[in-house]
């Protein structure tokens, strides 16, 4: 990332870095008048094994003599020639301070425009997937592929043209869309009790014909490996914008695992967990993701990060790891922010 691009970075995703990378307590302060406002922004990186601030340097502002800029944003540096890998540095800062208009008297009978709601965009949301008990009926499956220079083709690209065996009673449209989709089953880490069935989904396709006994498709979209036997359901679009939410009081649960099956995770990752609709989770809401560690006077619990609430089913949900201090693993624990 060039520094130039670092600096258009439009206002949207300052006042995420605000909401979500700050720690609380450090995200604004007000002065004693009440009509001036000052907010910090930042944007992070978290340092890796054999990294310096040289190739840091090079790599995000794209000219090496930029290193003394990133000591300076990062006193907690005390050698730039040896970086702990996990730490994590600010690579960009902002400071600014907005003036605040004291609120006038509206005449009587006017109505007031509220402010807008702070939220969080999330442009992969499409590609997220979710945990459920109960099943979705398939609409159909991919049963193979259209290629001329093949007898078979195992990668399933876009653009691919596919057949399609419909489900029973299940309507395939030309012009209408679908998302793929495959099942996996998922169990507790912590209590190894059965939570459902992960809906992990591969792409969108687009009916273009129907035939008689199948069906073909387009692939508009390929989210990751398509393969044959891979499942429709209809495509419902999901809006980016996640609006932030207050948190569900004395929540605490666990984090069922990653959606890429991982065995540790970090920033970025979508992942579920063990708490959903009847427990009032929704999306927007922001919680602490900790660990217990056991000392021999008490159990201590130690902070890993936080996680955002992007989707919910009825017992599950579908997060967001927007912060991660320390490596995650499934069966971490997420409670309520505390003061």
């Amino acid at each position: 990332m060039r520094l130039g691009q670092i600096w258009r970075l439009n206002a949207a995703l300052a006042m995420l870095a605000v909401l979500l990378l700050l720690p609380a307590g450090t995200l604004c302060a007000q002065n004693t008048t009440g009509d001036r406002i000052t907010v910090e922004s930042g944007l992070y990186y978290t340092i890796q094994k054999g990294d310096t601030l040289w190739d840091i340097a090079t790599r995000l502002y794209g000219t090496p003599a930029a290193w003394p800029q990133l000591w300076r944003l990062n006193p907690q540096i005390a050698n730039p020639h040896r970086l702990t890998p996990g730490m994590k540095i600010r690579i960009f800062q902002q400071e600014q301070t907005q003036h605040i208009a004291r609120a006038s008297k509206a005449p009587a009978g006017a109505s007031e425009k509220p402010p807008a709601a702070p939220f969080y965009r999330y442009s992969s949301i499409d590609k997220t997937g979710f945990i459920r008990r109960d099943k979705i009926a398939s609409a159909g499956k991919i049963f193979a592929v259209k290629f001329s220079s093949e007898n078979e083709k195992h990668m399933i690209r876009q653009d691919d043209i596919v057949y399609i065996k419909p489900a029973n009673g299940a309507k395939l449209i030309p012009g209408t869309s679908f998302t793929i989709f495959r099942t996996l089953p998922v169990r507790n880490p912590v209590t190894g009790t059965y939570v459902g069935m992960q809906y992990y989904l591969t792409g969108i396709a687009e009916i273009v014909g129907i035939e008689k006994g199948y069906t073909t498709a387009r692939i508009l979209r390929s989210f990751r490996s398509i393969s044959v036997n891979d499942q429709l359901m209809p495509y419902a679009p999901r809006s980016p914008k996640i609006t932030l939410a207050r948190s569900v009081p004395d929540t605490d649960g666990y984090i069922l695992g990653a959606e890429e099956h991982m065995a540790n995770f970090g920033d970025d990752t979508v992942a579920f967990i063990d708490k959903g609709q009847q427990d009032h989770i929704q999306p927007g809401q922001r919680y602490t993701i900790y660990a217990r560690k056991p000392y021999r006077e008490a159990t201590v619990a130690v902070r890993l990060g936080t996680l955002l609430v992007i989707g919910t089913q009825k017992t599950t949900a579908t997060v967001l790891i927007v912060q991660a201090d320390k490596s995650i693993r499934p069966g971490a624990h997420f409670r309520t922010p505390r003061p």
